[in-house]
């Protein structure tokens, strides 16, 4: 057999050659009131643009020069509630091959830079998406995963189209021009911020959108952007009339994956947030017909379920998540890595399952790639000493950063957020310390109360009930029980629970208040309530009880032999014959000294 002789075409190839022509880029940027992000922004670009043309639109701080100074083209432009306008004013005159565009608060990672340089090297499309990656200030919040179209050829026709989340999308399928989805990622940091200026940036939203449904009160893309800003700006009940008429028919131009989902979740927050739960249930359930793989939806259903207390339930779909992958929330909102780890680790805290919260909690370091390092001894020394001279606010700062992985710092932040009397934290802080390693002495009682000082009654019972496993005498757990069954109208279940505090501590202040409260609350003298009660669990057969409260009316009211006598029942039913006898034989002696 012949083998026919090959012929190819060989390169050679250093790794150092560059294309003859590199394609330029103008980088393009509206901007306002931005010295704080501008110089980082830029910075972030890197050599990538050979233009920038930055559009201000009335800055009254050092803005302009800055942009000055880092030799951008600099235009100015009248504000008018339209980011579209502002945004086509600002490729205008770029001269570049290629626009890409930022915001003053995003970031361009490494990798990303070299991904882009690789897009218009390549030329492939005319227009390349990148995902804008939004985080919050608070940790374990949510984040908004949202493809936008950043990069794309100039000369081609494209302008921007809407006032507010301005696009060039459709004009783009328009023209009939070829669109590239890439995994090129651009962190937004304009949601790290506090509350108030998340307000301001929805008020100015808001203005927008106002303009725009006074030229078309019906058009239901705006009607949902103004839900959206209305519950940022906690206006609840607008926010739910607007997301309910835009989730009824939702339009074309409303993203399925990002708002439609966004504005099913946002009626569940809300409709928990007004203690509507059933429609809360409701619209919780009409999302898993929608969205039944979505990972958020399930974290969000648990979050959903431990806020009512429901742990099962949450523990239920949190195992449920574990076999969904990420990926499934790759557009849209999106928990961050250790969010489900961290749940994990509340939920078997709650149900009294220590080693699996601390091998959670473990995971939830690792998601995070945090190293669990002891804080140092100066640090806790420091914050200590500003917590004794009331400054808490400077304590818990100096603690925040640092003490998420040692316990010791962890139970002294629960300490102080105590005296602030912000339980909610403190109930955070102790259970995140206990989850790490185990319960101190008292602690299950200490975080209990915390919890029913925040109205988690079901929490704070499951909690009581770990407190006495561990010690069936812990009085602040058996008086937390009394208080919490006061609280919901079970007298009967209080004066169980109080009846055995008070014999095992007679004096113990709160347990004493909590018993004549609920004395007076029957009009009844504290030891006529005791033996009503003892009198109620021997007719019901709850002997033990009947003794125990029995056993109180006794030390109340040593000289009275009926107290006696009907102790000597209940041990006799429970089959202590000799000290039912003893009883019985004192009660008879007090009759005759009488």
């Amino acid at each position: 057999m012949t083998q026919k002789k090959a012929t190819a075409k060989f390169l050679y190839f250093d790794g150092e050659s560059a294309l003859a022509r590199w394609p330029s880029v103008s980088l393009c940027m509206i901007v306002k009131n931005e010295e704080d992000n501008l110089a980082d922004c830029i910075a972030s670009v890197g050599d990538f643009a050979s233009e920038i043309i930055i559009v201000d639109t009335g800055s009254t701080d050092r803005t302009v020069e800055i942009a000055t100074e880092l030799g951008a083209i600099v235009k100015h432009f009248d504000w008018i509630d339209d980011f579209a306008a502002a945004r086509n004013e600002s490729i205008k005159d770029a001269t570049g091959d290629w626009i890409f565009w930022m915001d003053a608060d995003d970031r361009l990672p490494v990798q990303a830079l070299a991904q882009l340089k690789q897009a218009v090297a390549s030329g492939e499309a005319d227009v390349y998406t990148c995902r804008i990656i939004s985080k919050t200030q608070q940790v374990g919040d949510t984040w908004v995963n949202v493809d936008h179209y950043r990069l794309f050829r100039n000369k081609a026709g494209i302008k921007f189209e809407y006032a507010l989340h301005e696009t060039i999308f459709y004009i783009a399928v328009g023209l009939g021009l070829t669109i590239a989805r890439t995994n090129i990622d651009i962190e937004h940091t304009g949601y790290v911020a506090d509350q108030e200026t998340l307000k301001a940036k929805a008020r100015r939203n808001l203005t927008v959108v106002e303009k725009q449904l006074a030229r078309n009160p019906d058009d239901l893309f705006w009607r949902y952007h103004r839900g959206t800003n209305m519950l940022m700006l906690e206006n609840l009940e607008e926010a739910a009339r607007e997301y309910e008429v835009a989730i009824a028919n939702p339009p074309d131009d409303l993203s399925w994956d990002v708002y439609v989902y966004q504005a099913y979740t946002g009626l569940v927050t809300i409709y928990s947030r007004l203690e509507k739960v059933d429609k809360a249930r409701d619209m919780l359930a009409r999302a898993f017909e929608l969205f039944p793989q979505r990972r958020h939806l399930k974290i969000s259903a648990a979050m959903f379920h431990m806020n009512l207390e429901e742990i099962d339930e949450a523990h239920d779909y949190l195992r449920q998540t574990q076999k969904l992958s990420p990926e499934s929330d790759s557009v849209g909102m999106a928990w961050p890595p250790g969010k489900l780890e961290g749940l994990l680790a509340s939920v078997y805290l709650l149900k009294g399952e220590l080693h699996r919260s601390r091998q959670a909690t473990l995971a939830m370091f690792a998601e995070r790639e945090i190293t669990p390092q002891p804080v140092s001894s100066e640090i806790l020394q420091q914050a200590q000493s500003l917590a004794e001279q009331q400054d808490y606010q400077s304590a818990v700062k100096l603690l925040h950063s640092v003490s998420e992985t040692d316990p010791v710092a962890l139970r002294l932040l629960a300490d102080i957020f105590d005296q602030q009397q912000n339980w909610r934290e403190a109930a955070n802080r102790l259970a995140q310390a206990i989850s790490q390693s185990g319960p101190q002495p008292g602690e299950w009682a200490k975080l209990a109360e915390f919890l029913t000082r925040t109205r988690q009654f079901k929490n704070a019972t499951r909690i009581c009930r770990l407190a006495l496993a561990q010690n069936h005498e812990d009085v602040e757990a058996l008086n937390l029980l009394g208080f919490i069954a006061l609280h919901q109208g079970d007298g009967g279940q209080a004066m169980i629970h109080l009846v055995r505090a008070m014999n095992i501590a007679p004096n113990h202040k709160r347990v004493v208040e909590n018993l004549t409260g609920l004395a007076e609350a029957l009009n009844m003298s504290v030891p006529e309530t005791v033996r009503q009660h003892g009198l109620r669990m021997l007719q019901q057969q709850q002997y033990r009880y009947a003794a125990d409260a029995f056993t109180l009316l006794i030390a109340m009211q040593p000289a009275n032999p009926d107290g006696y006598k009907s102790l000597a029942l209940a041990l006799k039913k429970l089959g202590r014959g000799q000290e039912a006898a003893l009883a019985w034989q004192t009660a008879q002696e007090i009759i005759a000294a009488g």
